[in-house]
C-alpha cells in the first residue's frame, strides 16, 4: 500500500567514503478487508535498522551518492475492527517481529556544508507474517560538528 510513512537517521561519518547509520521508519497502516469489501482489522507496521553506508562524492559538485547496506527489525501489529469478518478470513490479532536484511539507496545535494537535502530508498526485508516494506523519502540531513 501507498501512503504517508516516515523515516529518521542518525549516524556518523567516519569518512567521506563510510559512515554508519541507524535508523527508524514507520509505515503506513494496512486495512485488511474480507469479502465484500467489509473492513476485518489494521496492520500497524515499523522497523530499526542498523547500517553501513558507503558513499561517493561527486567531484566538488555538492552531490553524493550512497548504498546502504545493514540489518532492519521489523515489528507488525494487527488489530481486529470486525471479529467475524476477521474469522471468516482466518486473521487473528498480535504481533509479529522478524529482523532481516535492510538495503538503500540514495543521493544528497549539500546546499550549505552542513545541510543536505536527501533522496533516497529502502527496503527493510521482513517474512511472510510481517511483510516487505520498501519507502521511498525525500528530507534534509544536517552534520553537526
Amino acid at each position: 500500500r501507498s501512503s504517508a510513512s516516515g523515516n529518521g537517521n542518525v549516524g556518523y561519518k567516519f569518512m567521506p567514503y563510510f559512515g554508519l547509520e541507524a535508523g527508524y521508519s514507520y509505515y503506513a497502516q494496512t486495512t485488511i478487508k474480507g469479502a465484500g469489501g467489509t473492513k476485518a482489522g489494521f496492520d500497524k507496521h515499523y522497523s530499526f535498522d542498523l547500517a553501513g553506508k558507503g558513499i561517493v562524492p561527486i567531484t566538488d559538485s555538492g552531490f553524493e551518492l550512497f548504498a546502504k547496506v545493514g540489518v532492519a527489525r521489523i515489528s507488525s501489529q494487527v488489530t481486529l475492527k470486525n471479529a467475524a469478518t476477521a474469522a471468516a478470513i482466518g486473521l487473528t490479532s498480535g504481533s509479529h517481529n522478524k529482523t532481516g536484511i535492510y538495503l538503500g539507496l540514495g543521493g544528497q545535494y549539500y546546499v550549505m556544508p552542513d545541510l543536505a537535502i536527501v533522496v533516497q530508498w529502502q527496503r527493510a526485508q521482513g517474512s511472510s507474517q510481517t511483510g516487505t516494506f520498501d519507502l521511498y523519502t525525500a528530507g534534509l540531513s544536517f552534520i553537526v560538528s
